[in-house]
């Protein structure tokens, strides 16, 4: 006698599955033949598989949003597309149209090479005088890729919230002191402090 079987299979994130279902000539299942499941343990719960996904869609909300912006800079400021990339043959300095003294290291198309942290110096000197086109991407550029804040509030009550609340308490007193050597130094900005 022959019989009309579907094989199912279910495989789910910790779980697999398997049945034979009976089915009549018109599909409709009729009885259930045999059916069998493994249950193993996963690397991961929910929550932080959850965790993972939600970071991984923020870097590539991040990553989209740059992408975004560099494209709106060039467009609106006409400036060149690798406008925060580094000139060839240099290994860490990034350069940048401001004018200095004829005592710092410039590349072969005469511009200024200084230090890494240079976004920073664009926009405190931004404050006191305007920026070439090229030099204002960058310090937008700088802005968008350090927005947010730093600081989290802390609600839990178990021994690593406590820990996280003394973390941010640190950090806030870091940031009182800040402001107030920002203020004895007439300093608008962090970056002006440098």
């Amino acid at each position: 006698m022959n019989r009309n079987v579907i094989l199912g299979v279910d495989v789910g994130v910790a779980s697999l599955g398997a049945c034979i279902v009976e089915v009549d000539d018109a599909g409709r299942p009729v009885g259930f033949l045999d059916g069998v499941s493994f249950i193993y343990p996963t690397p991961d719960g929910a929550a932080e598989r959850r965790g993972h996904r939600a970071m991984r869609r923020g870097y590539r909300r991040k990553r989209n949003r740059l992408r975004d912006l560099r494209a709106y800079l060039v467009e609106t400021l006409k400036i060149a597309t690798d406008f925060d990339g580094k000139p060839d043959g240099i290994k860490d300095p990034a350069f940048t149209d401001i004018a200095m003294g004829d005592d710092t290291l410039r590349d072969d198309k005469g511009h200024r090479l200084i230090s890494p942290n240079s976004r920073t110096r664009l926009r405190a000197l931004g404050l006191s005088e305007a920026l070439s086109g090229t030099d204002l991407a960058r310090a937008i550029l700088h802005i968008a890729k350090n927005r947010g804040m730093r600081l989290t509030r802390v609600i839990g009550t178990s021994e690593e919230d406590e820990k996280a609340r003394k973390e941010a308490s640190v950090m806030v007193e870091q940031a009182r002191a800040t402001r107030r050597e920002m203020a004895a130094q007439n300093a608008q900005t962090p970056g002006m402090m440098l």
